[in-house]
């Protein structure tokens, strides 16, 4: 990433003509504030960040550069060149993938086949990897602490390249000082855009899951119980979470039949709402149909019945969102199929639809 950051300030001092003090240790006054306008503010020309001490307003180089410049003029001219030149997204992706077999620490691992019920073949198939301690992109020169100790997931496009790395902090992985629970993609790609978990171009439905983990699972289950249907259903998910639409999700892109299966919490109903509106095309599976005391995604789901017994819920879940509104004939029909499962599909696992 460009590190220079005094020529920044020089640059943005010339173009505005705005003064600004000669340097101090690592320190230079500009004669501007984002927020209270004609203050000067104090910046660190080593680290790119700012403050106020009128208004308290603090802020990073982007920050600045853009209230003066334009909203996301930084990132196009100090990010995006810069990045994509650089950075071969193929090869970091490996060498993650190989750490994650070769590494002492076997917790990663062992957290992808416990917590994330995933085979080898769905981890070498998404190419997902392992982000430790000595993790460091060679071609970047600023210090990436937050990337470091995470499981790694590649974004897809539809032609299956991989456009990002998304880097998501797992506890007792990722260590307590750091751990926020938090998911960063890397920077200069975008952070909200659609990961194609599996597309072609044949597909007659669309299914979009909250995050990659349940996408991918999605797809484990799929080809692991009717590769027919996994062959016809497109999966997908946004790259930054449940509230997120990306920029192409509009009406001409749901051209086909779509179900959302997002998490059963706040986030994930605001979030369906959300998407619902875009097109007539869109319905919601409520997993709260099918999930009890904690469990909130399909993971939750997977866990608690399995593999198969979860892609029945899948397509009942889809069915069931499809037909909500056709009458009510078949809601009979539908809530006599519901009670017919409750008496044999969940008697041994203490679930019931509602």
């Amino acid at each position: 990433m460009f590190k220079d950051y005094k020529a920044i300030i020089e640059e943005l001092s010339l173009n505005h003509n705005i003064k600004t003090s000669k340097v101090i240790g690592n320190e230079m006054d500009f004669y501007y504030c984002p927020s209270c306008i004609e203050h000067q503010i104090d910046i660190n020309i080593e680290k790119g960040v700012f403050k106020c001490h009128r208004c308290s307003r603090t802020g990073n180089i982007k920050d600045l550069y853009d209230s003066l410049e334009g909203e996301g003029e930084y990132y196009r001219k100090y990010i995006k060149d810069s990045f994509n030149l650089k950075l071969d997204l193929e090869k970091i992706t490996y060498q993650l993938q190989t750490n994650l077999r070769k590494s002492r620490n076997k917790v990663p691992l062992q957290y992808l086949y416990n917590y994330r019920l995933y085979t080898d073949e769905t981890i070498e198939l998404f190419k997902i990897g392992y982000a430790g301690e000595d993790f460091k992109i060679t071609e970047l020169s600023e210090k990436h602490y937050h990337l470091k100790n995470c499981i790694t997931f590649p974004i897809f496009n539809k032609s299956g390249e991989i456009i990002n790395i998304k880097f998501k902090q797992v506890q007792k992985i990722t260590p307590d000082k750091y751990f926020k629970n938090k998911v960063f993609n890397l920077s200069g790609y975008g952070s909200s855009t659609t990961n194609y978990i599996h597309y072609t171009a044949n597909a007659d439905k669309l299914w979009i899951f909250e995050g990659e983990p349940d996408g991918i699972l999605a797809n484990q289950v799929l080809i692991n119980n009717n590769l027919d249907f996994y062959k016809s259903t497109n999966i997908i998910s946004p790259t930054a979470g449940a509230s997120s639409i990306p920029r192409e999700w509009n009406e001409d892109y749901f051209n086909i039949p779509t179900t959302i299966f997002y998490d059963n919490d706040f986030t994930g109903h605001r979030g369906m709402s959300k998407i619902n509106q875009i097109s007539a095309n869109i319905r919601q599976a409520n997993l709260e149909n099918v999930l009890v005391n904690k469990e909130k995604d399909f993971t939750d789901l997977v866990r608690k019945v399995g593999e198969e017994r979860s892609f029945k819920l899948l397509l009942l879940l889809e069915t069931l969102a499809i037909n909500e509104n056709k009458g009510v004939d078949m809601l009979k029909e539908l809530n006599a199929f519901k009670e017919s499962l409750n008496r044999t599909l969940f008697k041994d696992f203490n679930m019931t639809l509602i």
